[in-house]
């Protein structure tokens, strides 16, 4: 019976982990830059169940730059570029960065892109985990305080 309970402790943790991640991560894909390709794509703003496509990562690429905020545009083709990845992404390593992007209601809302290489046996492997993180609330909560603390650098109580 306590070996149940403990199984049943353990799934219900499984499926928080699962949950929080699918309400964090708007939409996650592999990436196979060696193939040109994307797999198993899940956009968590519409479904739980991962979609496949035959898309080139390339083509991907080209599609996703629209969606994001035009002054981070250049930023995103460097970092997302294959040359770039394969030069400065070491095994087991992530990079990320936060910018603003539109989501399923065409509206920009701040993200966090993270690509994170897989671990595999050979070097010349250029194998990705691609995922976009919702950070629009913490963001806004952010930049509301920064903006208190800025008021407050700049009025002096004393002389007004």
């Amino acid at each position: 019976m306590k070996k149940k309970i403990f199984r049943l402790k353990i799934k219900l943790k499984q499926e928080n982990k699962v949950k929080t991640i699918q309400e964090t991560y708007l939409f996650s894909m592999y990436v196979d830059l060696n193939k040109d390709s994307v797999g198993s794509i899940n956009v968590s703003e519409i479904s739980n169940d991962d979609m496949h496509y035959n898309v080139k990562y390339t083509e991907w690429r080209m599609m996703i730059v629209n969606m994001i905020w035009p002054e981070d545009q250049k930023q995103f083709l460097e970092i997302t570029d294959p040359e770039y990845l394969k030069a400065h992404l070491k095994p087991a390593k992530t990079l990320s960065f936060d910018c603003q992007m539109k989501n399923l209601e065409g509206n920009y809302i701040w993200v966090k892109l993270i690509f994170g290489r897989a671990e595999t046996t050979s070097e010349q492997d250029f194998r990705f985990v691609f995922m976009v993180q919702n950070i629009h609330e913490d963001s806004m909560r952010l930049f509301k305080e920064l903006k208190k603390f800025e008021n407050l650098a700049s009025f002096d109580p004393l002389t007004e």
